[in-house]
């Protein structure tokens, strides 16, 4: 089961375009049901949030993330899930990842990519 694994530092009132950027499963090469779970150092209001897209089906949007349990842990598939939903191959996933914060935010974001069929 291929995973997709970052760790960020967002500037306060920042974003980053696209997590996925770069990554070989920024377009999916078959179809797969994506678990996106991510943390933040942030636990005051307004917390880091997620926009994410599969293809133009728009999965999320403004997605809060949760506060880590443990510092440093990153996040937990059971507690941290933002979203699970399936991709057809060819889909572009795009994980656009924003900081409405006053203070920069550390982001820790898995995507476990389970083959599916």
């Amino acid at each position: 089961m291929p995973s997709v694994n970052r760790k960020l530092t967002v500037a306060a009132g920042g974003f980053v375009e696209n997590v996925m950027s770069g990554s070989q499963f920024e377009y999916m090469p078959f179809p797969a049901v994506l678990t996106i779970a991510a943390v933040t150092d942030i636990v005051a209001a307004p917390v880091p949030n997620l926009d994410i897209t599969f293809g133009n089906a728009v999965i999320v949007q403004q997605g809060d993330i949760s506060g880590e349990a443990v510092a440093g842990g990153g996040p937990r598939f059971n507690e941290d899930v933002v979203a699970k939903d399936a991709a057809s191959a060819g889909d572009r996933i795009i994980v656009r990842l924003n900081n409405p914060n006053v203070g920069a935010a550390d982001v820790n974001i898995k995507i476990k990519i389970d083959r599916a069929g």
